[in-house]
């Protein structure tokens, strides 16, 4: 009769625990307490749902679509190979379709475990591990319970025990003590229950007097007492399970009652909404570990008492298992929705095509217009060189002619003293008016001795070109006014009426731009700024500003058509 008591209780505790761990995985989304994956601070693309947040969203019920999706964002580039393989192995450890995983990998039952395992040694061979040990303690974790899955021990024990270390290089105490309360129920399944237990009640005493009892701590002691307890269970020593049971319930009716009291932002910590399956399903399991205990010591009525209170906490179980179904559904319309956002996305991306086709051809028509402007600036090129070769012929027949007109005046002087005194009086005469500005007396025939306006320019131009005064930038009209005691309105009369020069100024510059265009074609390297200070111009900007003016293209448009024409 006892043995059959026992038994009952027994299948009512396998059942309660079989449906709050349904209810908790499905309200998690199927993890399993793996620290949080350090890629989800990176930003994502949000006009596509090729991304890891959409696949881990979706692989604790629909692990093909999860897969493909990561497939894809690596692909288009969203995630790296090796997060991609991080991401996969979360899949294949984690998903609760495990018929579906195993069938997608093609094995018998369990085989996603071997497959995560094989990546995991892959990933745990990549340089990036050796810095980043975030990223380390999310493979070792995921190896760690693949392999406890697997029933592997020494593997497990091996990779918990790397964990530890990773977590105190990290400075993360409660997580290492998570992880040597794994090391320590292994150790009692290879067949070292003194040295695991001692491991364990360490691990339980050091969370106890934590100075800091947050979630993490909370969280952490409760899996250290349900180790112990699966190693006291085991061993038939169902009394010592009793207290940390009751100390578990007491830990989680605090936290029901003070959830901000535990609040630490740490990545188990469950949010509002999840909080109460969260408390429910370790609640449950702890009950259950106190009916069994009740039923191996034969007190039935206190057993009853808790299968009443189990039986209330597997209806919410229930209620809770169906919610968890909805959500999946509501996930999986979430897909759909990201879908359409996908289509909407591409007819975007068809736009933005057109109008980086219309940039292409605007493109095009800049660089056609630039060649026309090119070859418009050779012809101006070839004309500025004829043009300034017409010139240095021209200058060279005026100054023949003027040499041949001083010999015959020569001749003249020869044959004539009475001409010769009154051309050297003439000559005086007019160096007379331009140095006094007076009038001159009047010859014998009774003519004015006063230059006109074109005689003056010719002599002031001569003066000027022949001394190279327009290489000085202070060459302005009062340098002339000074150096030939002239007024300023006579120059001014002289260039304004005498020449085709509005002004003395624009003379001088264009003086100044024909010995720059010298520079230029004599000494193709020389720098611009040199070129404007050896032709006169007070600084680099106005020697530009004045030579597109007169040419109609900038310097270095004139260097380039210039050097292809060449």
């Amino acid at each position: 009769m006892r043995k059959g008591i026992y038994l009952i209780c027994y299948i009512c505790v396998a059942v309660t625990m079989a449906a709050t761990t349904v209810l908790a995985s499905g309200c998690s989304g199927g993890g399993s307490g793996k620290a949080a994956d350090s890629t989800r601070h990176k930003a994502q693309p949000t006009d596509t749902i090729h991304t890891w947040q959409n696949a881990m969203a979706v692989y604790g019920w629909l692990p093909e679509q999860a897969l493909g999706i990561i497939d894809t964002a690596e692909m288009v580039g969203n995630v790296s190979e090796f997060r991609a393989d991080l991401f996969r192995m979360r899949i294949y450890c984690e998903t609760q379709a495990f018929s579906v995983m195993d069938s997608l990998l093609g094995g018998p039952a369990d085989v996603r475990y071997d497959s995560a395992m094989a990546i995991g040694r892959r990933l745990l061979r990549h340089d990036s591990l050796n810095t980043d040990l975030a990223m380390q303690q999310n493979v070792l974790e995921l190896m760690h319970y693949s392999a406890r899955q697997k029933e592997n021990t020494d593997e497990a024990i091996r990779y918990a025990r790397r964990l530890v270390d990773v977590c105190h290089r990290q400075g993360a105490e409660t997580v290492a003590l998570r992880n040597e309360a794994e090391v320590g129920v292994l150790l009692c399944a290879q067949g070292l229950k003194e040295q695991g237990l001692e491991r364990l009640d360490s691990v339980i005493a050091r969370l106890t007097a934590s100075e800091v009892f947050k979630f993490n701590e909370m969280d952490a002691l409760i899996i250290a007492s349900k180790r112990k307890m699966d190693v006291l269970t085991g061993e038939k020593r169902y009394a010592e399970t009793l207290p940390m049971a009751r100390h578990i319930i007491d830990l989680l009716n605090d936290y029901e009652l003070h959830p901000d009291q535990y609040n630490d932002s740490t990545y188990r910590m469950p949010d509002a909404a999840q909080r109460a399956a969260y408390i429910r399903f370790y609640r449950t399991q702890a009950q259950g570990r106190i009916t069994a205990a009740y039923a191996a010591l034969g007190q039935l009525g206190s057993m009853e008492e808790v299968c009443s209170q189990v039986e209330q906490t597997v209806r919410q179980a229930t209620v809770g298992e169906y919610t968890a179904c909805y959500q999946a559904l509501e996930r999986q319309m979430e897909a759909e929705r990201q879908k359409v956002r996908a289509e909407r996305s591409q007819l975007v991306s068809v736009i933005i095509g057109l109008a980086l086709a219309a940039a292409l051809a605007a493109l095009l028509w800049y660089w056609r217009q630039k060649r026309i402007i090119s070859r418009k600036n050779r012809v101006l090129v070839r004309q500025m060189s004829d043009a300034h070769r017409l010139k240095e012929e021209a200058a060279k027949y005026r100054q023949l002619y003027e040499e041949r007109l001083r010999v015959g005046e020569t001749s003249a002087k020869r044959l004539s003293t009475n001409g010769a005194q009154e051309s050297s009086g003439m000559s005086l005469a007019k160096v007379a008016v331009i140095s006094a500005d007076v009038p001159a007396e009047e010859d014998s025939s009774g003519s004015s001795g006063e230059l006109t306006d074109d005689q003056v320019f010719l002599q002031l131009s001569d003066m000027i070109v022949s001394e190279r005064l327009y290489l000085d930038p202070n060459c302005n009209r009062q340098m002339l006014i000074d150096r030939l005691h002239v007024s300023k309105e006579r120059i001014g009369s002289a260039f304004a009426k005498g020449s085709s020069h509005p002004s003395l100024s624009a003379y001088i510059n264009n003086l100044r731009l024909d010995h720059a265009y010298q520079l230029l074609t004599a000494e193709p390297d020389l720098d611009l700024e040199t070129v404007a200070l050896r032709s006169g111009f007070s600084s680099r900007k106005y020697f530009g500003e004045r030579f597109k003016l007169r040419y109609g293209m900038t310097l270095s448009e004139f260097r380039t058509s210039r050097q292809k024409d060449e």
